[in-house]
C-alpha cells in the first residue's frame, strides 16, 4: 500500500507546542457526518435533511 502525503505536510516531531499551523477546510456533508458515526459507532447520530427538495 502506498500513502501519499502533501508536499508541504509536516510531521509530527516538526511541530512544537504554540506552534502556528495552517488551518484546513473541510466541507462537512451528510455523507461526512455518517461515516463519522460509522467510524465511532456512534448509533445516536441523525441527520435530519428535507426528501426530494419540497416544503417538510
Amino acid at each position: 500500500m502506498t500513502v501519499a502525503t502533501h508536499p508541504q505536510a509536516l510531521s509530527f516531531g516538526a511541530i512544537q507546542v504554540g506552534d502556528e499551523i495552517k488551518p484546513v477546510e473541510i466541507i462537512v456533508t451528510a455523507s461526512v457526518v455518517v461515516a463519522g458515526a460509522i467510524a465511532s459507532r456512534d448509533s445516536t447520530a441523525t441527520l435530519s435533511l428535507p426528501l426530494g427538495g419540497g416544503a417538510a
